[in-house]
């Protein structure tokens, strides 16, 4: 599994640079000599099948955060940087910042695309930072930095999907459909984490820490917010959570508690069957389900998301069903 991960992180990469990281090895019957190792490594770079790349180190205070980044740079700290901090200090910096040059400041000799906490760090420790020099352009940066940030824990579903969600028209000229194939991500999963910026700011707001506000609760809330006295109930309990420093679980059933407070026992109860065009979910005996759906002879594109949409909402309503049976004293985590 880890293999794959890794082979898609390399394609995303070579999309990103291009093939600047290739190797060229050259055969030969004799051992060559210093100069003709010189001399074929002069012509390999003179020919384009090898690029040079810049590696060095450079004052932290001569380099700038690229005006695309997604870091939020400003709340980066000592203990935020902790495990970086004591890397520094006892092995040194192990992997570059990468840079590309400015023309626009005598200020600064460079801005950073990848390396915030690096940056910060070496700043920090009054340090030099060490510096990988890359000439892409504001497209490769954001595909650059979306893959060194995508499987990071500190970065939120709520901060990413912002972020893709101001490239979108951008980079991507809107088209969501390539955005989501350039990111390699599913189309159906690329379009319920932007649904996340949409959310009203009183829940967002309600959040103690954004890292908590993850998909699965986006799609549940949009079910809350589509029938206007619900909406109403949750947007309330939302805005008294505000301050409170309510984790994710806690803003979860808080809210799930409000929609739910003006509907009746029947209405509550009744989810025997669901039918939304073209699909059909009938629950039989012992948790077992049978679902029908009919893809459309027409805009079948279209219609497979439409399905795809109401298959996931039925799995968040199981998912929400199994979160209300669960003891209150359980340790597990709902934002997992």
């Amino acid at each position: 599994m880890r293999t794959k991960t890794k082979n898609r992180f390399d394609t995303l990469k070579e999309k990103a640079l291009g093939n600047s990281e290739e190797a060229t090895v050259v055969k030969t019957s004799k051992r060559p000599s210093v100069l003709g190792k010189r001399q074929e490594a002069v012509a390999a770079v003179a020919s384009g099948k090898v690029k040079t790349i810049k590696i060095f180190e450079h004052d932290p205070q001569r380099i700038r955060p690229w005006s695309g980044h997604n870091r939020h740079y400003d709340v980066l700290s000592k203990e935020r940087c902790s495990d970086l901090i004591e890397g520094f200090r006892r092995a040194g910096q192990q992997f570059p910042a990468i840079v590309r040059t400015v023309s626009d400041s005598d200020e600064y000799d460079f801005e950073f695309i990848c390396g915030a906490r690096r940056h910060w760090t070496a700043a920090y420790l009054k340090r030099d930072l060490v510096i990988e020099v890359r000439n892409i352009d504001d497209r490769a940066a954001f595909l650059l930095q979306d893959i060194e940030n995508r499987d990071r824990e500190d970065i939120s579903d709520y901060e990413r999907a912002s972020d893709y969600a101001k490239a979108l028209p951008v980079y991507f000229e809107g088209k969501k459909s390539h955005m989501a194939e350039q990111l390699q991500i599913d189309s159906g999963n690329f379009n319920r984490l932007l649904a996340l910026v949409d959310l009203p700011s009183e829940i967002v707001d309600a959040y103690a820490d954004i890292r908590d506000l993850v998909v699965h609760h986006g799609n549940q809330y949009a079910k809350y917010l589509k029938e206007p006295s619900s909406k109403k109930r949750v947007l309330s309990a939302a805005k008294k959570l505000k301050g409170q420093g309510a984790s994710g679980k806690e803003v979860v059933a808080a809210l799930r508690k409000a929609a739910r407070e003006g509907m009746s026992v029947d209405a509550s109860s009744q989810k025997n069957q669901s039918t939304n065009g073209s699909l059909s979910i009938t629950r039989g005996k012992r948790g077992q389900y049978t679902v029908s759906f009919t893809v459309p002879s027409k805009d079948r594109a279209n219609g497979i998301e439409a399905i795809r949409s109401d298959l996931q909402d039925m799995i968040d309503s199981l998912a929400e069903e199994a979160d209300a049976l669960r003891p209150k004293s359980a340790d597990a985590d709902v934002t997992s």
